[in-house]
């Protein structure tokens, strides 16, 4: 396992990160916030969200994004690892969809968020990868 030495300011906003990661990976009996119900929607629904004015949050990381992309207006990208200090950034009066590329990282940052009190936000289940199974519109690097 690769470690990274992280700045001293930004030690306490991935520190909430990975603190949030690691109580809603745990096989703890603990509850925490895992009683609020995570919204999902397939790709089908997700896309239609988005043509009617959902907001697309793409977490995946710069490299993956510039293989292949959600080739939609309404997006903003920003990675797992950007997310607990960037989050501020996203509007809180419109409908977030988060996607990755399977729907797992976009489920855990769709709870994060709900956690930062963001209560109009669904996760993509099955991504980019059921995204362009779909044949909804994507663009890659040539």
């Amino acid at each position: 396992m690769e470690h990274r030495v992280v700045p001293t300011s930004r030690k306490k906003d991935y520190t909430v990160l990975f603190r949030f990661m690691a109580e809603t990976t745990s096989c703890s009996s603990d509850v925490t916030k895992m009683d609020q119900e995570i919204m999902e929607v397939n790709v089908a629904v997700a896309h239609e969200k988005i043509k009617n004015g959902a907001l697309l949050l793409d977490v995946r990381e710069l490299d993956e994004i510039e293989m292949l992309a959600f080739d939609v207006e309404s997006q903003i990208l920003i990675s797992v690892s950007e997310l607990s200090i960037k989050h501020t950034e996203l509007p809180t009066d419109r409908e977030i969809i988060v996607g990755c590329h399977s729907g797992n990282r976009s489920l855990k940052m769709t709870r994060f968020l709900m956690d930062q009190n963001f209560n109009n936000v669904y996760n993509m289940k099955g991504g980019i990868r059921d995204w362009m199974g779909q044949g909804l519109p994507v663009k890659w690097e040539e």
